[in-house]
């Protein structure tokens, strides 16, 4: 078995405690799965049972190693944490309102 990452942009279910504090967030996974399947399932069920609702795969799922994370000393944090547990889930969430600095096209 291997770890593997993929990372999704999810919105709160309505009247889950996280609707009426956030808008979205980006969902970063780290799973032990025997492939890329049974990761992708893995995850999905996750944050779905986190009350979230995936909207859209903005980084697709690969076989990930320490290697990967060489220079990022916080991934390699998670993706260590995904060996201990069999997964590790950080959701980057952001605000419901367009922030000041938000670019808006």
């Amino acid at each position: 078995m291997a770890i593997y990452y993929a990372m999704f942009h999810a919105k709160p279910s309505p009247g889950s405690e996280q609707f009426s504090s956030y808008g979205g967030a980006y969902v970063c996974c780290w799973v032990h799965a025997l492939g890329k399947s049974e990761a992708l399932q893995l995850m999905l069920k996750a944050i779905s049972g986190s009350s979230w609702n995936v909207v859209s795969q903005d980084e697709e799922c690969h076989e990930v190693d320490e290697l990967w994370y060489a220079d990022n000393p916080k991934a390699k944090e998670l993706f260590s944490q995904a060996v201990i547990d069999g997964e590790c889930y950080e959701f980057n969430t952001y605000p419901i309102e367009p922030q000041d600095d938000d670019i808006v096209h």
